[in-house]
Formats: structure tokens, C-alpha cells, sequence
């Protein structure tokens, strides 16, 4: 599925932001690296983790959770 070309539709009008607590992830690396890039729309935080490889994804996603986590308390003070 990644290497063919995928349809893609306009929507007209856009969508709205999502403020709802959505969180929009994705994984990926190259050459023994690793990232995990997280958008947090409703509070208007995006990270993005980069790692040696020798971290495995639920690593990386624990502590962009645990940031996720401190952010939000940080800022509803």
C-alpha cells in the first residue's frame, strides 16, 4: 500500500480543528534511527522523538504519553 499512489478526496469545506482530546501519531525511521511524531491539535502541541533503534515503539510512545501528560498539567495552571 505505501509504495502505490493512494487517492486522495478535498474536503470542501475543511473540517474543523479537533479540540476533543484526538491525537494523531505516526511511527517511522531509516538507517538505525527511529522517530514517533505526535499531534495533539486541541491543545496545540505536536513532539517529535527520535531514537536509536534499540528503543522499541512503546518506549518512545510511554514517554511522549508521560510529556503529553506534564505539558497538559503545566499549562491548566
Amino acid at each position: 500500500m505505501a509504495q502505490t499512489i493512494q487517492p486522495v478526496e478535498r474536503l470542501d469545506p475543511p473540517l474543523a480543528p479537533a479540540t476533543d482530546g484526538v491525537s494523531l501519531n505516526e511511527t517511522g525511521g531509516t538507517g538505525g534511527f527511529r522517530s514517533y511524531v505526535v499531534l495533539v491539535p486541541g491543545i496545540k502541541l505536536g513532539i517529535v522523538v527520535l531514537a536509536n533503534r534499540n528503543y522499541p515503539n512503546e518506549v518512545r510512545a510511554e514517554a511522549t504519553r508521560r510529556l503529553i501528560e506534564e505539558v497538559e498539567a503545566a499549562s491548566s495552571h
